[in-house]
């Protein structure tokens, strides 16, 4: 029997069982890199795990999980004033009396707010929203963010003052959809600490150390922010990132999560801090940089896999990762 949130019970097949080898016998990487981190993310309580599949409803195959994760992620999670990672259900992970004295990086992918940039058209007048396409497409709003932040309607390079005005104003725009509507959650984040290294190289390595996926023509801005009394870290599980198989789990004795760095060639040696938190007011002071993205990380999922793991073993006991994931993937 394959174990379920790193638990299994002798004698009875968990329910999803038939869905995770699905996914582990399937030919996509995404879905067995997700079948494993299902298998094996302890920090998933048995709590949070019954109001999951009972909220997901019957998860017989690969698909019906997949629907089923995302579904949780989009109710439970994503736009809740208080998500499910804020439940008591999910209190193992709470990292409320967690010392952090230095700032939190968060990198936010603008081209990832289309349904936020669809709400706020019209709501401000003369703003640069009111300009955005009704027809919601990848293209389009690469064309009205690279027409905000790249060449402007005379096909003009857009100035540094004018990128940041707008930038500026998506900023504002968050933070009032935050009081209408509902947050845009979670805000995954690492200190500047172990983010600085990285600070003078270009935005694609940015997130690559942060797993962040990169994605061509999108552009991404950094946040940088101090932890005040009113952000609640947590731990991240799978849960929490939804359908992405970008996510790693990090293993029971880790304080922290860890993220996946993407670029393979060059890895990161030393394990970033991660953590998530529901949204907050954004101040024009939380703007550090920002910047368009041109290439996307080169390897496969499986060979991005790899390095994440070697390094839970060089930091943890080799034998106690070995125990908690026997492999970051399935062996072909």
């Amino acid at each position: 029997m394959l174990p379920v949130f790193g638990r299994t019970t002798p004698g009875t097949p968990h329910s999803c069982e038939n869905a995770l080898k699905n996914c582990l016998e399937h030919p996509v990487d995404e879905y067995q890199a997700i079948a494993v981190n299902l298998m094996y993310d302890a920090r998933v309580s048995t709590e949070r795990e019954k109001v999951f599949l009972d909220f997901a409803g019957p998860l017989r195959d690969a698909e019906e999980l997949e629907e089923g994760l995302k579904k949780y992620f989009l109710t439970k999670i994503r736009n809740q004033k208080k998500p499910h990672y804020d439940h008591k259900d999910n209190s193992n992970n709470f990292l409320t009396n967690l010392p952090i004295a230095d700032d939190l990086i968060r990198l936010l992918d603008l081209n990832m707010l289309g349904p936020v940039f669809s709400w706020a058209r019209g709501r401000f007048g003369s703003s640069p929203f009111s300009s955005f396409p009704k027809l919601l497409t990848e293209e389009t709003i690469r064309e009205w963010l690279d027409g905000q932040l790249k060449l402007d309607s005379q096909q003009k390079e857009v100035p540094r003052s004018k990128q940041r005005e707008f930038v500026n104003s998506v900023l504002d725009m968050l933070t009032f959809h935050q009081k209408e509507v509902g947050p845009f959650n979670p805000a995954w984040v690492t200190t500047w600490a172990a983010f600085a290294p990285y600070r003078e190289e270009n935005p694609e390595r940015w997130g690559h150390v942060v797993g962040v996926e990169n994605r061509p023509s999108h552009w991404i801005i950094v946040l940088k922010y101090r932890k005040d009394q009113d952000t609640h870290l947590v731990r991240p599980t799978q849960l929490d990132a939804g359908w992405s198989p970008h996510h790693f789990p990090s293993p029971p004795q880790a304080w922290c999560g860890h993220p996946m760095d993407l670029h393979i060639s060059s890895p990161v040696t030393v394990l970033l801090p991660e953590y998530i938190h529901s949204q907050i007011p954004y101040s024009h002071e939380y703007l550090w940089d920002w910047n368009r993205i041109e290439e996307t990380a080169s390897g496969s999922l499986r060979q991005q896999r790899k390095a994440p793991y070697q390094l839970l073993s060089t930091v943890y006991a080799p034998e106690e990762i070995q125990a908690w994931m026997p492999q970051p993937m399935p062996i072909p």
